[in-house]
């Protein structure tokens, strides 16, 4: 295929457009194709991997790198975006991460739902819980200690 470089910049833009961005990248290399490798065959190949792997990428790929980047569950990650991208079409897959991230951070946050935000993904370990701050329950007393460690 000549002009790889140019395949994939298409390839990059069309990724936006969903369902069309992908049958129309591999409509044109597969056009590509028919013309520069002389054959019906090479070009269905070529038409086939496209879409193979435009829907590896955007199935697999993609979400399982935006969970691990925002500690998100990748199934539901996954779900999330493919069930409001079928209630809302491409606004919906656009407001699908946001609407997640908003409704984990609630379970967070909310005592009673720690349960379901550590299903949705970790929780934050950075903030402190208040049974870690002293030891008083396993002694009796507050640790004394410089630094509020036990030793």
């Amino acid at each position: 295929m000549p002009s790889a470089v140019v395949f994939g910049v298409m390839a990059f833009g069309l990724n936006f457009v969903p369902y069309l961005g992908g049958l129309l990248g591999a409509a044109i290399a597969a056009a590509v194709a028919f013309v520069s490798l002389n054959g019906v065959w090479p070009a269905a190949g070529v038409f086939a991997a496209y879409i193979a792997l435009t829907a590896v990428e955007g199935q697999l790929i993609t979400p399982l790198l935006i969970s691990r980047r925002m500690r998100l569950n990748t199934t539901v990650v996954l779900l999330t975006v493919a069930f409001f991208a079928w209630i809302w079409s491409f606004m919906g897959m656009i407001v699908a991460l946001p609407i997640l991230i908003v409704v984990k951070v609630a379970c967070d946050e909310t005592t009673s739902l720690h349960t379901i935000g550590r299903f949705l993904g970790d929780i934050d370990d950075a903030k402190p819980r208040s049974d870690t701050l002293t030891d008083t329950k396993s002694t009796g007393h507050a640790d004394k200690t410089p630094g509020g460690r036990g030793v």
